[in-house]
């Protein structure tokens, strides 16, 4: 399998990293009770993790580029669904339980970008509305959703499109 490290990543992995040096340093005090705080190298001081602030337009070009990467995978998922005809209640579950997935690491991965602050309050709605319609279209059950011609997602696209983010509202025709 042929693995790139996407740019918006190195944060992610940066951070991770950072974090993971730093819990190793956790360790046992001198009686044997184990220390739950990371410190620094710095004796008694708290380690700070910082993640550098996108730009707005790093942001956006980093949240479309996950998007477009999203909708392609959905595309993998619905295309061939009902490709021979009607699909087993069964397949229909299966295709909404990797759409509801897929939605979810979207959620997680646009609201682990460091969007700046003027972004800020757009960005936790799009998310809120993000995971409120991914809990919608989960609930409903693979058989219902794929019979309604509601759009769990729909109330996301303005919101989307408010950001810049044209890879997540829906296309239009």
């Amino acid at each position: 399998m042929h693995r790139n490290r996407p740019d918006h990543l190195v944060p992610a992995i940066l951070l991770s990293a950072a974090l993971l040096v730093g819990l190793s340093a956790c360790g046992s005090d001198s009686d044997g009770a184990a220390s739950s705080a990371p410190t620094s190298a710095v004796a008694g001081a708290p380690m700070s993790i910082s993640v550098p602030t996108l730009t707005s337009a790093e942001f956006t070009k980093q949240a479309n580029a996950l998007c477009a990467k999203e909708s392609g995978a959905i595309g993998g998922v619905m295309g061939p669904l009902f490709a021979s005809g009607e699909p087993t209640p069964a397949a229909k579950q299966d295709a909404l339980d990797q759409v509801v997935a897929l939605s979810r690491d979207l959620s997680e991965k646009i609201d682990a970008l460091a969007e700046p602050s003027e972004l800020s309050e757009k960005v936790n709605a799009l998310v809120a509305a993000q995971n409120k319609a991914t809990d919608s279209a989960e609930a409903q059950g693979g058989d219902k959703f794929f019979s309604s011609e509601d759009d769990p997602w729909a109330a996301t696209g303005a919101l989307a499109t408010d950001l810049g983010l044209d890879a997540c509202a829906p296309s239009e025709g």
